[in-house]
């Protein structure tokens, strides 16, 4: 779904143009694989752990971009953003951290210091990170569609491909599911269509 309405700006703003080099093609592949790491990454968490901690975890990954665009694209921040930088960190570790756990590990059954599905969610922030940094540049470089569809129907394209590889059942399904499914890509493709017209103008 979202893949699909990523097409709708060709009604207002017109055909983007074609990426004409290798850097951008590589650009949008790494689109479409950050996309679907970070998302079965961020699902493999909620599925482990606590919404409450997975979420504001997933959520952290401006830090990663923040630091890509910093160190990669060198942009200037000022030290306000990497003041607030830095509380997001701690208070990303502070939540991830089981606590209770340090003590114990000590002895001689030792227990994860992380709270599980926090690793899975820091691996989602990652690529969500590096995702967005690049559909960022992307926009700058290539225009707003294709990064995009790099990141929506590219990454379905790698997840059906993985799925076929592993003998996952990819049948259809209806009912409340795929109600919910049409909603959450709806939402999603508005996201990111934001996102990159944001860059792009």
């Amino acid at each position: 779904t979202s893949g699909a309405l990523v097409f709708v700006p060709l009604l207002f703003l017109g055909p983007p143009r074609l990426p004409s080099s290798y850097p951008d093609d590589a650009l949008l592949a790494l689109i479409s694989i950050s996309a679907f790491v970070a998302f079965v990454s961020m699902y493999r968490g909620y599925q482990l752990g606590n919404l409450s901690i997975v979420s504001p975890t997933v959520n952290s990954f401006p830090i990663f971009s923040v630091l890509i665009a910093v160190f990669l694209l060198k942009v200037k921040i000022s030290d306000e953003v990497l003041l607030a930088l830095a509380g997001v960190i701690l208070g990303i570790v502070l939540v991830s951290t089981n606590v209770s756990a340090l003590g114990a590990s000590r002895g001689k059954q030792k227990k994860k210091n992380l709270t599980p599905g926090v690793p899975e969610a820091i691996m989602a922030a990652f690529f969500f990170g590096v995702g967005f940094a690049a559909l960022g540049y992307a926009d700058k470089t290539i225009g707003y569609l294709l990064p995009a569809m790099a990141a929506r129907l590219g990454a379905a394209a790698i997840g059906i491909l993985a799925g076929l590889a592993l003998k996952q059942d990819l049948s259809p399904f209806g009912g409340k599911a795929l109600a919910r499914l049409l909603a959450l890509g709806t939402l999603e493709a508005c996201g990111i269509l934001a996102f990159s017209l944001t860059f792009f103008y």
